[in-house]
């Protein structure tokens, strides 16, 4: 096996809709076989929000360019690029867009959820 692998060109493009925004899912992509996390590159348009989002996974969010806002229960925190949101699991999540294009990268653990 090889130390080092390209795994994805991020592209909104290579996205699919997923949670009300635009997904591209980036790993795992069955090339080893004790992958124990998920992540993948995400789009949301101004004005939008995502679908609320709850699993019993925890989650990191690197937010990559624009603005906007992660609400969870009574708790929100403004997002920008350069922020990174740590996600505890079985919290409701949702995600808003301000007025330009927000844009994160996720990273996910355990890989399945468990329930």
């Amino acid at each position: 096996m090889t130390a080092l692998r390209h795994m994805a060109t991020l592209s909104e493009e290579s996205a699919d809709g997923e949670f009300g925004t635009r997904c591209q899912r980036v790993f795992p992509l069955n090339l080893i076989d004790d992958e124990t996390l998920g992540a993948m590159g995400c789009w949301l348009e101004p004005g939008r929000q995502t679908e609320p989002d709850q699993h019993d996974q925890r989650e990191m969010v690197f937010v990559t360019g624009g603005r906007g806002t992660l609400v969870s229960g009574a708790e929100s925190t403004p997002l920008r690029a350069g922020d990174v949101v740590f996600i505890e699991k079985n919290h409701e999540h949702v995600v808003h867009c301000t007025d330009e294009p927000l844009t994160w990268f996720s990273v996910y653990w355990p890989l399945k959820e468990t329930r």
